[in-house]
């Protein structure tokens, strides 16, 4: 984990990205 955040974006498709595979294997 990166302490400090470049860009907020990023971060935000790193979260989309990280929901995206739990719910496909929740499925």
């Amino acid at each position: 984990v990166v302490a400090s955040v470049p860009e907020p974006s990023s971060l935000i498709l790193f979260g989309l990205g990280l929901l995206g595979v739990i719910r496909r294997r929740r499925a």
